[in-house]
């Protein structure tokens, strides 16, 4: 049996290695970047071939030396015993008192009565150190009678649903800087009415020119679009990698891999509606919130008085009523969740509500329009934008120049493993009368 047990260890070691040498060459293949050399496969096989063989060997020994060991056990006994089949033994009957008093031990332990549960094991014939072993509720004492229940997922906070890119206007491009050309808004008696700087005339078919004694007088030239360009530069998302162990990856009961991507997203969208609404334009994508056409002067039409340090029901009206009907048809509001309930808080002087029945069109809409929530908005207080309103399709645009990709990194990190995430995009405001910002004083 020691010559067989010997020859066990030996294959067991073999396969072992084997395989040992097949993860290694196969750690090689990403750097190949799915080319990889016909004689790196045919040493990956090779190495599995083997691993395979040796555990095979080694399990038809296994197999063999139980067999010799039941066969050494029955030939062991005195041929002349009886059988006992039918019969409870002393054994047995030891065994069926240790199992009643493991019930009653068990029932003491989860009434929270340690002791009692420790002298239940006693009187079944236990040693002290026996007992103490079984008692799960004494970690000291190493006890297994109740084992851990390992949930395979990772607890993780919840963070704020990224949901301005559904928004706004998301344009793809393959330059480092996109350019639009844009008509210059009106200027005339009614700005908010006209799409452009153009204006029109009504007058008779033949009322273009005049002509009188020999002169010909021709008629007034009417107003003219103006065009202008407006450029984006596409930003780089380059996050440091995150860094991760070969042996938590593989050992791990949870999926880490697929966790780690899910984080990673999550924070490339947080980042960019954190840049779309205060976004400083340098190294990164412009925010409407910090747009020196929306937020800087304090006479800036676009911006619209709510209230001292909080928002105002007359404020919040008179800033959704700000935006030009042609915008405010596909309005949105903006805002944090903690704003939100500040206005719905807001009474009459006899405790009656103003915005009562306003969020009957859904939980999320306002005077009629839907709300998309951001923590990356003000509070309310002073000097602050804490809501923003209008038609952010039309007015903010991203180029989106390369969509977010995951790295692998194996060789740069080992033996660890980096995983470095990359996308490149822009932003800005690029129709700014669709937009109203309101601000306390």
């Amino acid at each position: 049996m020691s010559d067989l047990n010997t020859r066990i260890v030996a294959l067991r070691e073999k396969s072992a290695k084997a395989f040992a040498d097949a993860k290694s060459i196969q750690s090689e293949f990403a750097k190949y970047e799915g080319d990889v050399p016909s004689d790196k496969l045919a040493q990956f096989n090779a190495a599995i071939d083997e691993s395979t063989a040796a555990l095979a060997q080694a399990q038809e020994l296994e197999s063999q030396a139980e067999k010799l060991a039941q066969l050494n056990e029955a030939h062991s006994r005195p041929v002349n015993a009886l059988p006992t089949t039918g019969r409870e033994t002393q054994a047995d009957a030891r065994d069926a008192a240790r199992r009643e008093a493991h019930k009653r031990s068990f029932g003491a332990w989860l009434g929270g009565d340690v002791e009692r549960s420790r002298e239940a094991l006693l009187a079944a014939g236990y040693s002290r150190s026996e007992a103490h072993a079984l008692i799960s509720g004494d970690d000291t004492k190493g006890g297994y009678l109740v084992p851990d229940d390992f949930r395979a997922e990772v607890i993780r906070r919840e963070a704020e649903i990224a949901g301005l890119r559904s928004i706004v206007r998301v344009i793809p491009t393959s330059r480092d800087v996109l350019v639009m050309p844009r008509i210059a808004a009106n200027a005339g008696t009614y700005p908010k009415a006209y799409s452009s700087g153009f204006t029109g005339d009504w007058d008779t078919e033949q009322g273009s020119t005049t002509e009188s004694s020999g002169t010909v007088t021709v008629k007034t030239q009417q107003t003219q679009p103006t065009f202008e360009m407006i450029r984006i530069n596409v930003h780089n998302w380059i996050p440091n990698p995150v860094i991760a162990s070969m042996s938590l990856l593989d050992d791990a009961a949870a999926p880490l891999e697929q966790i780690l991507a899910e984080e990673i997203a999550m924070t490339k969208a947080s980042d960019e509606d954190l840049a779309i609404i205060r976004g400083t334009g340098v190294n990164e994508p412009a925010g409407f919130l910090v747009d020196s056409r929306l937020a800087t002067s304090s006479g800036n039409t676009a911006r619209v008085a709510l209230g001292s340090s909080s928002v105002g029901y007359g404020g919040l009206l008179d800033l959704v009523h700000s935006v030009p009907g042609t915008y405010a048809r596909n309005g949105r509001l903006i805002m944090r969740r903690a704003t939100l309930g500040n206005i719905l808080a807001l009474e009459t002087g006899s405790g009656v509500s103003l915005v009562f029945g306003q969020g009957q069109a859904g939980p999320n809409n306002l005077l009629g329009y839907p709300i998309v929530f951001s923590e990356f908005m003000d509070a309310e207080g002073s000097a602050k934008y804490p809501v923003a309103f209008g038609d952010f399709s039309r007015a903010y645009v991203i180029a989106d120049r390369q969509d977010l990709r995951i790295q692998r990194l194996v060789e740069r990190y080992a033996p660890n493993i980096g995983f470095a995430p990359v996308c490149r995009l822009g932003g800005s405001v690029v129709l700014p009368e669709a937009i109203r910002l309101g601000y306390t004083s």
